[in-house]
C-alpha cells in the first residue's frame, strides 16, 4: 500500500479522512467527490506528494487545515463545498487550479 498513488473515495459515506493516510507517502491524487458526510480532512497535511485533491460536493466540509506544506499540490476542487467557512486557507497556495464554492468565489 505504501506505493499507492491514487485514492478514490467518491460517493462513500466517509466522515473523516483517516490518519492512515500518513502511511501513504506516495499518494498524489485523492478523489472524494460527493462524500456528503465528510467533515474532517486534517490528515491531508502530511501528504507531501499530493498534487491533485478533488472534494467537489463535500457539502458538510466546513473547515480546512493549513495546506501550505503541500508544495506539490497543483489542483484543488472545492466546488459544491457549501459549508466551507472561509477561503483564507487557500490564498497563499501556489496552485495551477483552484475551484471554490460559489459563495466564496
Amino acid at each position: 500500500m505504501k506505493k499507492l498513488e491514487e485514492l478514490d473515495l467518491s460517493g462513500t459515506s466517509v466522515e473523516s479522512l483517516s490518519p492512515a493516510l500518513q502511511d501513504l507517502p506516495n499518494l498524489k491524487i485523492i478523489f472524494a467527490r460527493e462524500c456528503e458526510h465528510l467533515e474532517d480532512v486534517r490528515y491531508l497535511v502530511g501528504l507531501e506528494q499530493l498534487a491533485h485533491l478533488d472534494l467537489e460536493g463535500c457539502c458538510m466540509l466546513a473547515r480546512f487545515p493549513d495546506l501550505s506544506g503541500l508544495k506539490n499540490l497543483k489542483t484543488l476542487n472545492l466546488k459544491g463545498c457549501d459549508s466551507l467557512e472561509s477561503s483564507e486557507t487557500f490564498k497563499d497556495l501556489q496552485l495551477d487550479e483552484l475551484t471554490l464554492p460559489e459563495h466564496l468565489s
